[in-house]
């Protein structure tokens, strides 16, 4: 008998957690406006000293996310810390691997599209999918593939990993 599959989770929404004061000019004000009406989780905004901030969105956990925010706003300045994040209300994961916004949509299309058919996640929040394949070793193919290709590592600051992926679902 074949292992029983992880049922596929209900989108849960954003939820914004205010944890500092938010920046109210320039660019900094403009673009956590911008963070917060576009709410994917996990995402974060730091500030920091001299106008430095930074901010992240569509990662795989909250500690991710912060880590990323931490670290683009101490490319610019001091000091950093976190003022703002957004994660879901309900956690969100399948197969044990936590779900970025992006990844929790991707997989509720996933289930009505048609056979062969493969899911990747990757430990950052990056994700492939792939259908109708000529087998269930190519659908895998595809998606591992796609997962990757989201990975992109020149868009991470310094110090933090671009992620790996791994197939976690082939029908």
């Amino acid at each position: 008998m074949p292992p029983q599959e992880a049922a596929l989770p209900e989108i849960s929404p954003p939820v914004v957690s205010r944890v500092g004061t938010a920046p109210d000019s320039g660019k900094a004000a403009r673009d956590h406006a911008r963070l917060l009406e576009q709410a994917w989780y996990h995402a974060a905004f730091a500030v920091g000293e001299d106008g430095a901030f930074g901010w992240s969105d569509n990662y795989a956990t909250a500690a991710m996310a912060d880590a990323a925010a931490l670290a683009w706003c101490r490319d610019s300045g001091e000091n950093c810390r976190i003022v703002t994040r957004i994660g879901p209300k309900t956690p969100m994961s399948y197969d044990g691997q936590p779900l970025s916004w992006t990844t929790a949509l991707a997989l509720k299309d996933f289930v009505h599209k048609p056979a062969p058919k493969a899911l990747a996640l990757s430990d950052t929040g990056a994700w492939g999918v792939s259908w109708n394949q000529p087998g269930r070793k190519a659908a895998a193919r595809v998606a591992l593939r796609n997962c990757q290709q989201r990975i992109d590592p020149a868009n991470k600051p310094g110090g933090l990993p671009a992620g790996s992926c791994r197939v976690v679902l082939v029908r």
